[in-house]
């Protein structure tokens, strides 16, 4: 079970500041929290200085301590660990952001932005129009801002970076200046230049603009005189609700007789694989493996996440007892990727064409169902290449610093995807290259239609 919730759903599933939170530590405390942070990392990860080496990490932890003063405040502690250790560009290994206090009186920036163009795409201000080009907030060229928050963002590559900004953008403007209502914005729209102040709202980030539990939907669509089923899934969730979400899907498709499929994880930044082979076993016509190669590190970490399973599902200790991540402390063991069979009756099953619509923000278990929805051929992949890599590093285990009391995810398996003939750090490159990232439903309905019919619009 690859990457259980990415770094994004977890982080920002709160409303508040935080800049409102527990007591300061001393110098010593916050020195003692810096080095106990470096030395679990390296027992946990396979792998952690892949990318930066080790010198360069331990000079940003010393940049870390120059910062403190004899009272150190945590939300500082935090704020500053942040982008030192999003630099060992693993993903998935990152500080904590919850917040997890009283106060539900903050409210956040109300527009979300294309930050390759500046252009607001989702509006929930009437002050500023959708379209416009926003020039600063509170005074700061847009331009500036994005380059000084990308650092907070946990990615691997610059372009998945500035996609989750644009969905966190809220939350980093709040946590790194202190900003909250009213926004002074200054913007270009229809020739004309405008400044106007806007009001807040209480999401810190745009996921939490979706109805109910379930991040997704399924729907009946039509272009013209031909119908396509259309499922958004913009979270692989681990709850009963995402399952029934992609049963609705497949059952609506067989009564209709429908044969045309658009699956849409455009805003999905990925999840539990779980459910992602759950949707591969409508489509897949056989068996197959989601990697190529799976490494485990073990480690105390490990070790005390096994246990703790058990403990909380006793009918697997017998199983989870003869799995040496349940005893073994330390030591690696690299295992080839399970074949998985496919278990739905042939009748369940989804024989039509299949249209996968991705962008730069899939990530994660996203990226993952990507690799292996090209590498079996399920149908055609529309949109833009996905944001994470053929090889990479997942399955967070968390842990606190003794002191702060920081929350910290730290990788422990180390994933081979497949190979579509691409490079180790390369995403899922589509079949019909297409910057569709902030279409419409319709929008997307209409370049699917196209890439049938060969008459793909312009982005």
């Amino acid at each position: 079970m690859k990457k259980l919730i990415p770094f994004i759903i977890l982080l920002f599933t709160f409303s508040g500041s935080l800049h409102v939170t527990s007591q300061p530590i001393s110098r010593n405390q916050a020195i003692e929290d810096v080095w106990y942070l470096k030395s679990t990392l390296e027992a946990t990860h396979p792998n952690l200085y892949y990318r930066l080496p080790e010198n360069e990490f331990k000079q940003q932890l010393n940049s870390v301590i120059d910062k403190c003063g004899e009272q150190v405040a945590v939300d500082s502690l935090r704020v500053w660990l942040t982008p030192v250790v999003n630099r060992l560009l693993d993903g998935h290994t990152r500080i904590e952001h919850r917040c997890k206090q009283l106060t539900q009186s903050v409210k956040y920036f109300p527009l979300k932005l294309n930050l390759s163009n500046n252009v607001v795409v989702q509006n929930n201000s009437t002050a500023v129009p959708a379209g416009a080009v926003v020039r600063s907030i509170n005074g700061r060229p847009l331009n500036v801002i994005t380059n000084e928050l990308i650092s907070y963002i946990n990615a691997e590559k610059r372009y998945n970076q500035l996609a989750e900004l644009e969905y966190t953008l809220p939350y980093w403007l709040q946590a790194v200046y202190g900003w909250q209502e009213p926004f002074q914005i200054h913007y270009l729209h229809n020739g004309n230049v405008h400044t106007t102040t806007v009001n807040g709202r209480a999401e810190a980030n745009f996921f939490e603009a979706y109805p109910g539990n379930v991040k997704g939907a399924f729907e009946m669509l039509h272009h013209g005189s031909d119908q396509y089923g259309y499922l958004q899934l913009s979270l692989f969730g681990n709850s009963r609700s995402y399952y029934q979400l992609v049963d609705q899907c497949f059952e609506a498709l067989q009564a209709a007789g429908v044969q045309k499929l658009i699956i849409d994880i455009r805003d999905n930044p990925g999840g539990d694989t779980s459910l992602a082979d759950y949707l591969f076993q409508y489509i897949s016509p056989g068996s197959y493996s989601l990697y190529e190669q799976t490494s485990i590190n073990y480690s105390k970490l490990s070790r005390r996440y096994y246990r703790n399973y058990g403990w909380r599902k006793p009918y697997l200790l017998p199983f989870l007892i003869t799995m040496a991540p349940y005893w073994k402390a330390k030591g690696e063991k690299s295992e080839a990727a399970r074949l998985m069979s496919v278990y739905f009756k042939d009748e369940k099953r989804f024989r039509g064409e299949v249209f996968l619509v991705t962008s730069h923000y899939c990530y994660s278990a996203a990226d993952d169902f990507s690799r292996v929805f090209k590498r079996y051929n399920m149908g055609t992949v529309v949109g833009q290449e996905t944001g994470g890599m053929k090889e990479s590093y997942g399955d967070v285990l968390v842990f606190k610093l003794p002191h702060s009391k920081i929350e910290c995810g730290c990788s422990y398996k180390f994933y081979k995807g497949h190979d579509l003939g691409d490079a180790p750090n390369d995403g899922v490159k589509p079949d019909v290259s297409h910057n569709c990232a902030f279409y419409s439903t319709q929008e997307v309905v209409e370049l699917v239609h196209g890439v049938c019919t060969e008459t793909v619009m312009q982005p």
